[in-house]
């Protein structure tokens, strides 16, 4: 932003003058309250932000530099980072891994407004809000770039979210018929592939991939075969999410996810608690916690897809990203290992070690269980490994990771997976959110302590009963037909003749296309219905 001199100080407002002053936001408060002194901190300088115009002032001005409203009833107090233009670390939660000029050098992100997003909530809910027969919607982009994006964007979102409504249509089904159901990931995955391929239409919508892979009818064992894989992997990456996305059905607390066999009453884990001088009734907790943090990492694998996290997807030679089942990124297979030897110090994967300096396992045991004594907690965490691996086996060893062309990873061998046979689904209705980093957890944590690295943040429970400003909540709670969801195809010049020939017959008798994203050609002449 650019900045003009005022009385009293700087007022920064929108600029495009190319000024090289940076103002960064954050949605997370940085210090608690009552921490300044009146001098501010070696860090932060007070500051005033204008409601009405959104200028930003140093200081304590009595009335807006911008627009010059009178009072200063309306600026909103704020905190400016003084060392805006080196940080080294998250000013918010501290993190600072990855911030040097070696790596990452700046841990902020521009910020810019989310375009897509915003277009797919509008017209989801006007899709929603028509009459059946007018559930048709097109959407004039700039140019074909920005056709191809959005619609691309769109029908990701939208199948990805029906597919969410299907995962917790099961999980509720199950607990309502059976409260010894198994809600295993196997059970749910027969399910919904059951479910999908009774139904052409749902399953083209949520998973058009398949379709590329086979021409059998739809009751054909190869395309069966491919369906089942593919919704495997949607599973599997469901469950596998990092807590930094807000949309997974763990975060907005509509799902939990247990481990068989991690029981506070069990003799294995009482005999751990008891020689340790820890509560079962928290160490239990703490299993389950840190099996999430590692799942999450996609430190996870299941047989149904067993080399799913264990390969690169950077490699066509992949045949999962051949097949578009996965994408063409940089993901990199990592596990978990007890300690980093000589022949993983370099390895290439991403390697979570139990123990080790800085270790973000270790800090887990001292937050989590209040292992501040070093020897202690290394012992601690050495028997934890046993017990997982060995015991309950709910990590599992793998003999290597790979690169997409199939080759062996250096320095992965016996690495540990957390083992997805052993998981099991319950509904749930709850959440809690850390009080500094606001990191969403859809499981309670032994002392509310948060499992966001070298966060000292509380967890308290979100009461979305009151109010639920989650539009992906609010979504999720309604029941809807196929034809009520975004299924948006791109109309440009770009797209072959005769797909968009075949698009504009599906858009016009409901099947499959109910959403054109299109360039203002298409008002042209062109025949929609």
């Amino acid at each position: 932003s650019g900045g003009t001199q005022v009385e009293g100080g700087a007022v920064y407002h929108a600029d495009r003058s190319g000024a090289k002053t940076r103002i960064l936001f954050t949605d997370r408060v940085m210090q608690e309250s009552g921490e300044y002194d009146d001098g501010g901190s070696a860090k932060h300088e007070p500051g005033r932000l204008c409601r009405f115009c959104g200028a930003i002032h140093f200081g304590e001005p009595t009335h807006c530099g911008s627009c010059e409203k009178p009072g200063n009833s309306d600026l909103v107090r704020i905190q400016i980072l003084n060392s805006v233009n080196k940080v080294t670390s998250c000013p918010v939660c501290g993190y600072g891994a990855g911030f040097n000029p070696g790596k990452r050098a700046d841990p902020f992100r521009a910020l810019t407004e989310n375009t897509a997003r915003n277009v797919y909530v509008m017209a989801q809910d006007m899709l929603s809000l028509a009459e059946p027969s007018g559930r048709k919607l097109i959407i004039f982009a700039d140019n074909r770039q920005d056709a191809a994006f959005q619609a691309g964007s769109m029908r990701d979102n939208s199948r990805m979210f029906r597919l969410r409504q299907l995962i917790l249509q099961y999980v509720r089904s199950q607990e309502e018929l059976d409260k010894g159901a198994d809600g295993s990931i196997e059970n749910l995955v027969d399910r919904l592939v059951a479910d999908i391929q009774d139904d052409e239409a749902l399953a083209r919508f949520v998973a058009p991939e398949v379709f590329e892979q086979s021409d059998e009818g739809k009751a054909g064992h190869k395309r069966r075969e491919h369906l089942k894989r593919f919704i495997a992997i949607q599973v599997l990456n469901e469950l596998s999410r990092p807590y930094t996305d807000r949309r997974s059905l763990e975060s907005l607390g509509k799902v939990l996810v247990r481990y068989v066999g991690l029981d506070p009453k069990s003799d294995g884990l009482q005999d751990l608690a008891h020689k340790h001088g820890v509560k079962p009734t928290l160490l239990a907790p703490w299993l389950e916690s840190l099996l999430h943090l590692a799942r999450h990492r996609r430190s996870f694998t299941h047989g149904l897809v067993p080399d799913l996290y264990a390969q690169s997807w950077d490699d066509k030679r992949n045949d999962l990203v051949a097949m578009r089942y996965v994408p063409d990124s940089d993901f990199r297979p990592g596990g978990l290992i007890l300690t980093k030897e000589a022949e993983n110090k370099d390895s290439k994967a991403g390697l979570q070690p139990f123990i080790g300096r800085n270790s973000a396992i270790e800090i887990w045991a001292k937050n989590g269980l209040g292992f501040t004594d070093p020897e202690k907690r290394e012992a601690f965490l050495r028997d934890v490994w046993t017990y997982l691996v060995d015991d309950v086996k709910l990590l599992k060893r793998r003999q290597n990771l790979k690169w997409g062309n199939g080759k062996p990873i250096q320095g992965t061998n016996n690495v540990a997976h957390v083992h997805g046979g052993a998981i099991v689904l319950t509904q749930s209705n709850q959440r809690w959110s850390c009080s500094r980093c606001q990191r969403l957890h859809g499981h309670p944590t032994p002392g509310d302590a948060c499992t966001t690295y070298r966060c000292t943040g509380l967890l308290t429970k979100v009461d979305d009963e009151v109010e639920p400003r989650d539009y992906d909540l609010v979504l999720l709670s309604r029941r809807r037909d196929l034809n009520s969801f975004v299924m948006a195809e791109e109309h440009t010049a770009q797209v072959p003749k005769g797909r968009r020939q075949e698009i504009e017959r599906r858009f016009k008798k409901g099947q499959g296309v109910n959403t054109l994203v299109a360039t203002p050609t298409l008002e042209l002449g062109v025949d929609i219905g």
